[in-house]
């Protein structure tokens, strides 16, 4: 899985991951936000849930988009994008 630091990471100290839970017995993928607390991760808050999920390989790569004028984040295995001023 995958961690991707928020673009203003210097002063939101906002940090995004991508988890695999079972939830009504299936393998889903939420995207998290976190923060960083004194180099260790605060609690998540779940900003997209229900990505489908698998047991071998879920994906989970997270990025932001390079070159977005909204600085989306994206994430696999379908392409998630999050404005990180609604997020």
């Amino acid at each position: 899985m995958g961690i991707a630091l928020a673009p203003d990471f210097a002063t939101s100290r906002a940090l995004y991951t991508v988890a695999t839970v079972e939830q009504d017995g299936d393998l889903v993928n939420r995207v998290l936000r976190m923060s960083d607390e004194n180099g260790k991760a605060g609690p998540a808050t779940v900003i997209l849930d229900g990505i489908p999920g698998a047991v071998f390989h879920a994906g989970g790569a997270i990025a932001w988009e390079v070159g977005s004028h909204d600085r989306q984040v994206q994430s696999t295995p379908a392409p998630v994008f999050i404005d990180p001023r609604h997020a």
